[in-house]
């Protein structure tokens, strides 16, 4: 393979964070669908529920035409919670759903997708944060001719944005949820990768020298103005979260103390300042700063900290919060051999133009109601959630005919702390907090 050569890289590998979409798929199928109230024991349900999913999927699929698809999957009993119990804890799933029928839908449609030339990954106790995070290492490390789209709305993902200038590689992550009313869906990439697909073409007058993998990336945004493509930082999202924690993983934040009675935790203030005094931009300089944390942390907390282990602390935080598989167990390290195996023999061709209902044909779920499947489309669920629920509430929206309130209320939910009391953000918090 040539060095230079920017244009061998055009093929792309869609990566599907599975369990993330299909929580998002249940959660506007119950909504929108009919089935509020339904507990998925009824076949009815199960099917209309499996065709609904399988809608979405054909829609994600064939808005990026990928070469290849890897779908990553959630084991059981994650090997994080041997590092902390409380990882993950308080997670209630609705008791009034029957679980054991919806995951059920979900094997059956990843063996139908199996079937299709899609492949399911999935290694004991890894989560399908790190098979994503080990598709991303396999690829950068051994195939430059293939980019990465990950499918999923967990932030934690967007660490592994990535884009190498030289080769012209990419690893974006797009989210399918929207974030308020006629809102688009927005695909995090590094400023590197913004700049390069914003920047005017070097072609002859012959087009010999055309980037090929910039036209196809540009080509997949110009055909979908449903995505934004938006600028983030992958340094920042893994130490703000290593200094910080993750509330949505039960994760606490690397150090915290009683002041006065209240509860005082590094916040995204204090985590900047800490950031700017170690002279820490990434990880590996985090690292290698350590020996200066108790002077650091004393100043920005002001406080005097005698009872933390600050080395054995950074390490902990790191493994609980880092996508990084040098910090995995080593059978799960040892999956990259079969995700390099499944790059390097996968489907020929590309993925384009799937039917939710050819691909189901012959299966227990062909044959359901499509109307109510595609009512429920994952790319169009927000603003009906939103509307649904301004009608609830007896709110109005601008540029809306005042709603009379439903007659049913909307799927209920654990009380949580809003950030205003806009409908649309109601909504958005509402879905971030459920999963």
């Amino acid at each position: 393979m040539e060095s230079n050569n920017s244009n061998v890289n055009s093929k792309n590998i869609l990566v599907v964070d599975w369990s993330n979409l299909m929580f998002r798929s249940l959660f506007m199928h119950k909504l929108f669908s009919g089935v509020s109230s339904s507990s998925y024991d009824r076949p009815e349900d199960l099917l209309s529920f499996t065709n609904k999913f399988a809608v979405d999927v054909c829609a994600i699929v064939n808005m990026f035409r990928p070469t290849r698809v890897i779908i990553a999957t959630d084991s059981q009993h994650a090997w994080r919670k041997d590092v902390d119990p409380n990882y993950k804890s308080g997670r209630e799933k609705d008791p009034s759903v029957n679980w054991d029928n919806i995951y059920k839908c979900s094997d059956d449609l990843l063996a139908i997708l199996a079937k299709n030339g899609m492949d399911v990954a999935q290694v004991d106790r890894a989560e399908a944060d790190d098979i994503v995070a080990l598709v991303k290492e396999t690829v950068f490390k051994k195939h430059p001719d293939f980019n990465i789209i990950v499918v999923s709305a967990d932030a934690d993902i967007r660490q592994l944005i990535d884009f190498n200038k030289e080769t012209k590689q990419y690893c974006v992550v797009y989210n399918t949820t929207g974030r308020g009313k006629n809102s688009k869906r927005r695909m995090y990439v590094t400023q590197d990768f913004k700049d390069w697909i914003d920047s005017p073409d070097n072609c002859d007058i012959f087009f010999g020298n055309i980037d090929i993998p910039k036209s196809h990336i540009n080509e997949i945004l110009k055909k979908n103005s449903i995505i934004e493509v938006f600028v983030d930082d992958p340094n920042q999202v893994v130490l703000n979260k290593i200094l910080c924690g993750d509330d949505g993983d039960n994760v606490p934040s690397f150090y915290g103390f009683y002041k006065n009675g209240r509860w005082v935790r590094i916040t995204p203030t204090k985590a900047e300042k800490i950031l700017q005094l170690s002279n820490s931009q990434n990880v590996k300089q985090l690292c290698e700063s350590v020996n200066m944390f108790p002077s650091i942390f004393e100043k920005v907390c002001k406080k005097v900290i005698d009872n933390l282990d600050f080395e054995a602390t950074l390490y902990k935080q790191r493994v609980l919060v880092e996508l990084n598989s040098e910090l995995f167990p080593e059978h799960i390290q040892e999956y990259a051999d079969t995700i390099d195996y499944m790059i390097r023999n996968g489907h020929n061709g590309i993925f384009a133009d799937l039917n939710a209902q050819e691909l189901l044909a012959g299966s227990e779920y062909h044959g359901a109601n499509q109307k109510k499947a595609l009512e429920a489309d994952v790319f169009k669920d927000i603003n009906k959630m939103i509307k649904k629920r301004a009608e609830f509430r007896g709110d109005t929206l601008v540029d809306e005919v005042t709603p009379q309130k439903a007659t049913t209320a909307p799927v209920a939910t654990t009380p949580v702390q809003k950030p205003n009391n806009k409908v649309e953000n109601d909504v958005l918090f509402e879905i971030n907090t459920l999963f």
